[in-house]
């Protein structure tokens, strides 16, 4: 079974960058730019041989490939991929039972639940979404 880290992987698009950071390091600060080989050469050959922000800091390289290492060993993207196939499952149930939701899509944890006045016209439910978000922000859930 294929899984995507970047979710280009599944749509089958070939970015010419993808950037990188943040949860990257784990709190260290850290970035990347990802490419390809073609496209770095280009900078090759016309001399550009340093552009970042960070310049190779050795600690927050090194957390980095920590963390990457963690993802690969403990299968962090199925594992995305798995609990996120549930999660997507479930709020599509809870969608069928109340007309709030208009609709719920997504992969992985990158999930979306439109929320709807009418569930006819489609409508966008603002004051609801916002009311959703006020109760969950006072109940005892952990999302």
């Amino acid at each position: 079974m294929c899984v995507c880290v970047f979710f280009l992987d599944c749509l089958d698009i070939v970015p010419d960058f993808i950037t990188m950071g943040k949860s990257m390091g784990n709190g260290f600060p850290v970035a990347a730019l990802m490419t390809r080989r073609e496209i770095t050469q280009k900078f090759d050959m016309h001399g550009i041989e340093y552009f970042n922000t960070y310049g190779g800091n050795p600690a927050s390289c090194r957390a980095a490939i920590a963390v990457l290492d963690v993802i690969e060993k403990e299968q962090l993207a199925e594992n995305a991929r798995t609990v996120g196939e549930y999660l997507l499952k479930k709020l599509k149930a809870i969608g069928e039972k109340y007309n709030i939701i208009g609709d719920v899509r997504g992969r992985g944890f990158f999930i979306g639940a439109e929320i709807v006045r009418n569930p006819t016209t489609r409508e966008p439910g603002i004051e609801e979404a916002k009311e959703i978000k006020y109760k969950y922000e006072k109940s005892s859930f952990c999302f």
